[in-house]
């Protein structure tokens, strides 16, 4: 299994568009050490940017999760030394040891996508919403039970939308609004 893996890997590596979009997200997430909630923002962009681009080289979309869930757990370790010693530490390693094991179901056993629902990715957000009350001094107690119901209700929402009636895929989809599609289509032409 895991030799097919990087096989499949291997071969979708060697499209340029995949490589691109692997080094945009990678190295924006240093950005992160700069400015934690920008650096995020401008990650959680690039998250939305990447399929839209990748669906104008024809990658299909179980390839696009594949990759893009490896990309997204970069993003969550490049974090881990920024919530250290912070009030939502414990929260954030919780929430990531969650989403890991969702991850390893995904890739393991049956490589279906709706298994996000379950295993929503509650870390990286939680992270942006300290991050955010941070830089804007908004003295936002993100760990308090009401925030985290929120973070949670709003996470199984895009899950539910994006991995189990995958709204918003493909671009040109019925499901999709006007608008989703012209925010497609503006994001594929930044990079050509």
């Amino acid at each position: 299994m895991i030799q097919e893996l990087f096989k499949e890997f291997s071969m979708y590596w060697h499209v340029k568009a995949v490589r691109t979009m692997f080094w945009v997200r990678f190295l924006a997430y240093f950005l992160i050490y700069l400015s934690p909630f920008w650096g995020m923002v401008l990650a959680i962009y690039l998250d939305t940017w990447d399929w839209d681009y990748l669906q104008k080289y024809k990658v299909s979309s179980k390839w696009y999760h594949r990759i893009d869930k490896v990309v997204d757990y970069l993003e969550y370790l490049v974090i881990i030394p920024l919530v250290i010693g912070t009030p939502i530490a414990e929260l954030y390693l919780l929430f990531l040891a969650w989403r890991t094991m969702g991850m390893i179901l995904y890739f393991f056993a049956e490589m279906n996508s709706k298994l996000f629902v379950i295993f929503p990715n509650m870390a990286e957000y939680l992270a942006l919403l300290y991050f955010a009350s941070e830089t804007f001094g908004f003295g936002w107690n993100v760990t308090h039970w009401q925030w985290l119901l929120g973070l949670l209700i709003y996470k199984l929402v895009f899950e539910l939308q994006f991995h189990y009636f995958q709204v918003g895929l493909p671009i040109t989809g019925a499901k999709q609004s006007k608008l989703a599609q012209m925010y497609a289509k503006f994001n594929q032409k930044l990079i050509p």
